[in-house]
């Protein structure tokens, strides 16, 4: 990005800003210099209509949704340091996938960095216009909990876990591949194995 002056936009240039005395102040109460990191800029937190108070309850359709992942580009040699083993994500039949009681609309692939290197996520439609029992819901339920708390260790003492309550509300469950047909589904097997253990 390039300023009105023509030069290089960035943290470098601050200082030959000021020394110039190039920069207009914002007429802003917030200090800082836009961009900075001692001006933070808060924006109002959003919940997309799709996912309010689309929590599954017994006795209604669900959508299934399937979290795809990709290692488009593995991580160089070079930057691979400790010389870790890079697990692509797409060499497994398990992966996770998103169970909500509305649909949710297309969205593009979009990549994540992580230390494998970029994967690119995707979001596809599974199935649609099926029920599960409470019982199920139950254990997908308390799955959905553990891996947030547990695996994650997302979970705060001050936060409390009531998904039917809460404004953006779905569960994130594992989905395996079914041997018969060859296709993806909810894996309660895996669901009750890791329950037990």
């Amino acid at each position: 990005e390039l300023d009105d002056h023509l030069m290089p936009v960035g943290k470098e240039t601050v200082k030959y800003e000021e020394e110039l005395d190039l920069h207009d102040e914002e007429e802003t109460s917030v200090p800082g210099r836009p961009g900075s990191t001692k001006r933070r800029q808060c924006y109002p937190k959003a919940i997309p209509e799709c996912l309010r108070d689309s929590y599954p309850v017994p006795e209604q359709s669900y959508y299934l949704y399937v979290i795809g992942m990709v290692l488009t580009t593995p991580l160089p040699d070079e930057l691979n340091f400790r010389r870790r083993k890079l697990y692509p994500p797409e060499d497994t039949t398990r992966c996770f996938g998103i169970l909500t009681a509305k649909p949710i609309p297309r969205i593009p692939h979009f990549p994540v960095y992580t230390r494998s290197g970029e994967v690119t996520i995707s979001m596809e439609l599974q199935k649609a216009g099926f029920t599960l029992s409470a019982v199920q819901l139950d254990l997908i339920t308390r799955l959905h909990q553990y891996i947030f708390s547990h695996i994650l260790r997302l979970e705060k003492p001050a936060l409390e876990f009531n998904p039917t309550q809460a404004d953006s509300a779905y569960c994130v469950l594992p989905l395996n591949v079914v041997e018969d047909s060859n296709t993806l589904d909810l894996d309660f097997k895996f669901m009750e194995d890791i329950e037990k253990s």
